[in-house]
């Protein structure tokens, strides 16, 4: 193994876990971060996020907080404490400071209001390493 090929602080994220309810949003979001270089697991709900985000943990989740069965918040509330240094990007249509500083002060690395930028959004992923 060279060295190389561990994860280190430095290494922008590679695996990208999209856990969205809805599919064209997955589907968009999931193209577009591909074309970028980006290897995309999709999940449409709380609960099949969470299984595959600790199960083979990604670099990076991007959660949305609206998600039928287990929620955003409570997503990132077990995926934090199971695993405390993933890391996560918010992005919910719901412009909410209180979800806002209640998912930061839960372990999210940023919150993003939907619709997000493509290129915002990559910025924020390159940010988030």
């Amino acid at each position: 193994m060279h060295h190389n090929d561990a994860p280190t602080a430095a290494t922008p994220a590679r695996r990208i876990l999209v856990i969205d309810d809805e599919p064209g949003i997955r589907s968009f979001i999931s193209r577009a971060l591909s074309a970028a270089g980006f290897a995309v697991t999709e999940a449409a709900d709380g609960h099949q996020g969470l299984r595959l985000a600790l199960s083979d943990p990604p670099d990076l989740v991007l959660l949305d907080l609206c998600l039928p069965g287990l929620d955003g918040r409570e997503v990132l509330r077990r995926l934090h404490q199971e695993r405390p240094h993933q890391a996560v990007i918010v992005w919910s249509a719901t412009a909410d400071r209180h979800a806002q500083r209640l998912c930061l002060s839960l372990g999210a690395r940023d919150y993003m209001r939907k619709p997000v930028p493509v290129a915002d959004l990559l910025t924020c992923i390159g940010a988030c390493r």
